[in-house]
């Protein structure tokens, strides 16, 4: 069998990319449906699955509660976290721009290779960080993921959310997540 990506795209006010890996077998001219991988926990091939959990609404309203450090420079997190973003966006290094550096915002290629994702701002409060970015490519979105220390020291995935508005700061954030603007319940890839 052969790992494929199928993208389903609908229009309407807004463009929603959903991306989803299907195991195809080259005999036969349809996909599969979903196929749990069968891999060790924190490698970069891991499901998906894992990095994808439904928050109830009273959850989300609390997702970034405490005091955070806001940081607006991926040379500000430490090698740990970017690390653990490496596995959640299943690349083979970390690829995040700074903001203000070019990216891959839209699905034309006009240049060698650029990230298709740009770091809008994270923070940190001594046990969780987040990190807000956007993610470009043919159905450009908004995403923020959350991180919480382990007690070895490293970074585990605690909950992602997918929106078509970016946040302007820390409280806009807060707001957009209690509000169910950033969406959990969807396949995404982040």
């Amino acid at each position: 069998m052969h790992l494929g990506r199928i993208a389903l795209i609908t229009t309407a006010a807004s463009t929603l990319c959903l991306v989803a890996h299907y195991c195809a077998d080259p005999t036969l001219t349809t996909f599969a449906g979903p196929q749990k991988a069968a891999v060790s926990p924190g490698k970069p091939n891991d499901s998906f699955r894992q990095f994808h959990k439904v928050l109830s609404n009273a959850e989300k309203r609390h997702i970034l509660d405490g005091q955070f450090t806001l940081v607006v420079s991926t040379q500000a997190m430490p090698e740990p976290l970017k690390k653990a973003f490496t596995v959640v966006t299943r690349e083979q290094e970390f690829e995040l721009a700074n903001p203000g550096q070019k990216y891959q915002a839209t699905d034309v290629i006009e240049e060698g290779h650029l990230t298709s994702r740009r770091f809008i701002f994270g923070g940190a409060n001594g046990d969780k960080w987040f990190i807000h970015y956007e993610h470009g490519g043919i159905g450009h979105s908004y995403a923020v993921v959350v991180f919480a220390k382990t007690t070895q020291g490293g970074w585990e995935f605690l909950w992602g959310g997918v929106a078509f508005q970016r946040a302007k700061d820390l409280d806009d954030l807060r707001k957009k997540i209690a509000d169910g603007r950033f969406h959990d319940d969807r396949r995404y890839y982040w």
